[in-house]
């Protein structure tokens, strides 16, 4: 048993290097043509973007077309003593039976 364990092992090293060796990457020459980074690049400011999300999904205050996007839950199942929210699966409805 010890023996056939030794044996899968090397078989497995043996396979995994062998697979290595085959692979190469092949160079394209339209591709290496392109430029490494385009330019202009633009990161997006994925912060700005969560607090700006945030801030306007859950604002009870918000006042203008479709919202507020947030509603007040009074009759929660699972905490009775407690309110809860939603958030509207359609924008523009009125209905919280709808989120």
């Amino acid at each position: 048993m010890k023996y056939l364990h030794i044996y899968l092992t090397i078989l497995i090293l043996w396979l995994s290097y062998s697979a290595r060796v085959d692979c190469q990457q092949i160079n394209i020459s339209r591709i290496e043509s392109m430029p490494k980074m385009p330019t202009p690049y633009l990161m997006r400011e994925w912060k700005e973007v969560a607090i700006g999300y945030d801030s306007l999904v859950f604002d009870f205050d918000r006042d203008g077309d479709y919202l507020p996007l947030i509603f007040t839950r009074t009759n929660t199942v699972n905490y009775p003593n407690q309110n809860s929210f939603g958030l509207h699966t359609v924008v523009g409805t009125n209905s919280p039976q709808s989120g």
